[in-house]
């Protein structure tokens, strides 16, 4: 019974512990608000991999991913129509396929044009020998009154064969002609197709290198899983923003406000914005907060990032002063200023 009544005293207490809350101090409740954000251009175009699937006669590639191969270094200025990115293109297994397509198809027709030039000087050939027949059996049959009545009849039957041999051949010669052109028509579509297989092949292999739309400053996106910048070999699904182009060097800060939190800020409010790195400080003023919410996943690329589904405003805001620090793309913590 004792062993028993400690038991039951020991249970008591240890309930009393857990159920007895400790109440933080004043000190130990977080004040302000921290965000984290990132720097960007503030008047910017984005540029997004292009889509990675193809067609080319019997040759077919579909992909969702890309990789990029060449990427100008970040800052660089760049004139509209500029080369700002090339990515892989996979299409080039392809070219020697399509060239040999293009060779077939004009040896079929240089094959086809030797064959109807043979065919054709055999029909002339026979043609003027069996002219120059009819022209002697013609003679002949005016030999009536000098040979026999028999014999005069032969020659007339002969001639009036050779004659119609004659006509057949010019027919046959006809009918070659319309051949020729039948077959140049048929052999030249041929050609045409295959080429034309070449010529998609490099529109597709165009659509692989992104050019400058205007003239401006190349700001890189951020990888947001590699926290880093985009950079060559890196690769993205198509459509993914892999840099912008800015239209002057002037940025601004980006950064995203929790559905619940949304009261924290107000347009116009001032801000302090903090280098993650350095720890370089710059003051900043709210200038723009979206209308509506989007979700976290959504805004920063990555949806299996924690609270990918929760809900956020983006919010903007311009440097009273941008430090050099302060360059796009670049992670910052957004706070308030004391």
């Amino acid at each position: 019974m004792r062993i028993l009544l400690l038991i039951l005293v020991c249970a008591v207490g240890c309930a009393e512990a857990v159920a007895d809350p400790v109440t933080p101090s004043p000190d130990d409740v977080p004040t302000g608000f921290t965000y984290s954000g990132h720097v960007v251009p503030v008047s910017a175009t984005d540029l997004r991999a292009p889509q990675n699937s193809f067609r080319i006669g019997g040759w077919s590639s579909d992909s969702g991913w890309i990789k990029l191969q060449d990427l100008p270094p970040d800052g660089s200025e760049v004139k509209k129509g500029d080369t700002v990115a090339g990515f892989e293109f996979r299409g080039e297994e392809a070219r020697p396929r399509v060239q040999d397509d293009i060779d077939k198809a004009l040896a079929g027709q240089a094959q086809a044009d030797i064959k109807i030039a043979q065919e054709r000087r055999e029909l002339r050939t026979q043609l003027e020998r069996q002219s120059l027949e009819a022209q002697r059996l013609e003679l002949e049959t005016r030999r009536e009154g000098v040979v026999s009545k028999r014999q005069s009849e032969l020659a007339k039957i002969a001639y009036a064969q050779a004659e119609f041999e004659v006509k057949g051949l010019r027919q046959r010669l006809a009918v070659l002609a319309r051949k020729a052109q039948s077959e140049r028509a048929y052999h030249a579509t041929a050609v045409a197709r295959a080429r034309g297989d070449m010529e998609r092949l490099e529109k597709i292999k165009a659509r692989y290198e992104v050019k400058a739309p205007h003239d401006g400053v190349l700001r890189h996106a951020r990888a947001r899983r590699e926290r880093r910048k985009v950079q060559k070999g890196d690769g993205m699904p198509a459509g993914y923003k892999f840099s912008a182009l800015a239209l002057d060097k002037e940025v601004q800060l980006e950064f995203y406000v929790p559905e619940v939190r949304a009261a924290d800020v107000k347009t116009g409010m001032s801000l302090v914005a903090e280098h993650t790195a350095s720890g370089e400080t710059a003051t900043v003023t709210v200038t723009e907060i979206d209308s509506f919410p989007q979700e976290m996943g959504f805004l920063r690329d990555d949806n299996e990032m924690p609270g990918a589904r929760e809900k956020a405003y983006v919010v903007r805001a311009r440097f009273a002063v941008t430090p050099r620090s302060m360059k796009a793309g670049v992670e910052v913590r957004v706070r308030e200023s004391k």
